[in-house]
């Protein structure tokens, strides 16, 4: 039987790594992957933030960034396309077809790659890691569970999920309501506008999943 595991991946040269040390708590959640060459991947994802400017002149200055090109802006995210060196990278794609593995969805922070992934059984998770481990790249696994409960998984970042927690902990959801916006985003060490956003889409995502809406 099948498997989807959730795992974070840490190597400094992983694309898009660099460019996030630059900002304050920006995370990026993958749209699209075309990879005519699977060893240098070319990656459409949404960054939600503040600090644009950063984060684009670390693309910039990346060695692990062939190219990059902003498509979209809108409602405080962006919309980019990155085209990834594979001879300066870390790349895990080639690793998800030589196990025969179906990458899911995956999001990056400072902090790693946040990734969920299909696998058709634990021998090829296992050979997964193990390969990624002989790259130097640190796995962490996070969610295991049968394919067939898939629907176990709920799209809602990690940052996402850290704002919804400790606003459920401190009163936040609470009627009345026990703390602010102001002290939340303060406790999470972000801006008011960043925590309302993360309360939102959170929120948005657990919603839309509980009653199948898609846009909720």
């Amino acid at each position: 039987m099948s498997l989807v595991a959730e795992f974070r991946l840490v190597h400094p040269d992983i694309p898009t790594i660099a460019p996030l040390e630059r900002t304050d708590g920006m995370e990026l959640t993958a749209e699209h992957v075309v990879a005519d060459d699977p060893g240098s991947p070319i990656v459409f994802f949404w960054a939600d933030g503040e600090r644009f400017d950063a984060f684009e002149a670390g693309l910039d200055d990346a060695p692990q960034i062939a190219d990059w090109e902003r498509i979209e802006a809108l409602d405080g995210r962006r919309l980019y396309r990155v085209d990834v060196d594979g001879d300066e990278s870390v790349v895990i794609y080639p690793t998800d077809l030589a196990v025969g593995a179906s990458r899911l969805g995956f999001s990056a922070t400072a902090d790693g790659l946040g990734v969920r992934t299909r696998f058709p059984d634990r021998e090829a998770m296992e050979r997964y890691f193990r390969r990624c481990r002989e790259q130097g790249i640190e796995v962490s696994l996070e969610r295991l569970c049968g394919g067939d409960r898939d629907d176990d998984f709920v799209a809602v970042s990690e940052k996402q999920r850290e704002a919804l927690r400790v606003a459920a902990e401190s009163g936040y959801f609470a009627v009345p309501r026990e703390t602010d916006l102001g002290a939340l985003a303060e406790e999470l060490d972000i801006s008011t506008q960043s925590a309302s956003e993360r309360l939102r889409r959170g929120t948005a995502a657990l919603v839309g999943e509980a009653f199948g809406v898609d846009d909720a």
